[in-house]
């Protein structure tokens, strides 16, 4: 994410700028969804682990779906 950023403020080159953001996406979900996370063990207790292995299916489902469509 860094190295991609720093390659755009010496480039400006529109796709090192994307790849960036992508990383940082990726963090800034991490972050939040280990933060739900918390809060739903503090309320739910252990029963919060299936919350978050659905949420990681749908995603790896999501994910899949599309690999076939651009794979066609």
């Amino acid at each position: 994410g860094t190295e991609s950023f720093c390659l755009y403020i010496r480039t400006r080159e529109r796709k090192h700028l994307q790849a960036a953001l992508q990383y940082g996406g990726v963090i800034l979900c991490f972050a939040v969804g280990a933060g739900i996370g918390s809060a739903a063990s503090q309320i739910i207790g252990a029963a919060a682990i299936w919350f978050s292995s659905l949420c990681l299916l749908a995603v790896f489902l999501f994910c899949l779906l599309d690999y076939r469509r651009t794979d066609l």
